[in-house]
């Protein structure tokens, strides 16, 4: 049952890694990068304190904390179960990695020269559980719709492109996306335990 999986996963990876042309390799590069969305970080940042509808500056601070707090704990979670835990366990070679199909794999140059593979361990990707984490945690938050379509949206891209890349089994991103929901199920349920706390002893 396990090799049935593990084989499905492969030829996936290949399939899915195979739809690359010489347009979307800087495109899926940069999306990958967490230097890209900084700017998208703040925003979200901005749309989580304003939602919060502080009456006093004192109470704008706690919600910043709050909600400051709590998106690390979100991601923290994910990060250390991510990398921390399932990598070193499982030890499962990324697809870039894998002597079996490394070869077929579409890897990208990085901009110094040398072969992006990632590091030697993929299960699960931290990528997925960190954009789910923050996503989830995101849209339970704001609950509306249209984030909630935006942000796995913008996870779900994310994640494509560590497949992409060739650094990371479909498996993988399923996997990190199981965890990041987790984690930014946990993390939301502590943001409203603190706010409950904290806003209504102000």
């Amino acid at each position: 049952m396990i090799q049935t999986i593990d084989s499905f996963d492969k030829q996936l990876l290949l399939y899915l890694n195979g739809m690359h042309s010489p347009f979307m390799d800087p495109i899926m590069w940069w999306i990958s990068s967490t230097v890209l969305w900084i700017p998208f970080y703040f925003i979200v940042l901005f749309f989580l304190i304003k939602a919060q509808h502080s009456s006093t500056k004192k109470e704008w601070w706690v919600n910043f904390g709050i909600v400051v707090l709590s998106i690390s704990f979100a991601i923290l979670i994910a990060d250390q179960v991510s990398s921390g835990f399932f990598k070193p366990f499982f030890s499962r070679l990324r697809p870039s990695h894998n002597p079996e199909i490394r070869e077929w794999v579409h890897v990208l140059m990085k901009p110094n020269g040398e072969i992006y593979r990632g590091g030697q361990f993929g299960f699960v990707s931290s990528h997925a559980a960190n954009s789910f984490a923050i996503a989830w945690f995101v849209a339970r938050i704001l609950k509306s719709q249209p984030v909630w379509i935006v942000m796995i949206g913008w996870a779900a891209t994310v994640s494509y492109s560590r497949i992409y890349l060739g650094v990371h089994y479909p498996g993988d991103i399923l996997g990190g996306a199981l965890i990041g929901i987790g984690a930014g199920y946990i993390a939301s349920h502590v943001f409203f335990k603190l706010q409950t706390k904290w806003i209504s002893s102000n």
